[in-house]
């Protein structure tokens, strides 16, 4: 007998004295599941890391607009609102390519997980095969 693997069906297909057999299907969905679970929150995050690279950008552009036209060279001690600028101008530069960092670091995994999953998909496209679905029956 095959099924979904519900493990209600053990006893009547014990109590029957027939074989159980997981349906193909149903394996394939158990070892895609966490793979797809995986993707979809590496996704998510990816998604929420280029939205704040794109407001960190933004905000880098408004923050070089405020120091254009300004004398070069050391910013007086008197002069806060430009030190200040220039901190966060620095600090806003670095959450950048930090932000750069991570987003590559989830597209190398979300390549690691779509080979996994086309990986699976190999497999049970081989037992789909003609020679594989006379092992089976």
């Amino acid at each position: 007998m095959i099924t979904d693997g519900y493990t209600a069906y053990v006893p009547i297909i014990e109590k029957l004295q027939m074989t159980h057999q997981k349906c193909v299907f149903h394996k394939m969905m158990n070892q895609r599941t966490p793979v797809w679970k995986t993707t979809n929150k590496l996704e998510r995050q990816l998604k929420n890391k280029e939205n704040k690279l794109k407001e960190t950008e933004e905000k880098i552009q408004q923050l070089e607009k405020l120091s254009k036209g300004q004398k070069p060279g050391p910013i007086p001690l008197k002069d806060k609102k430009r030190r200040k600028n220039k901190e966060n101008l620095k600090k806003k530069k670095q959450e950048k390519t930090k932000l750069k960092k991570e987003i590559k670091e989830i597209n190398k995994k979300l390549g690691e997980y779509e080979y996994y999953n086309n990986k699976i998909s190999e497999i049970f496209t081989y037992i789909y095969s003609s020679d594989m679905i006379l092992f089976f029956r």
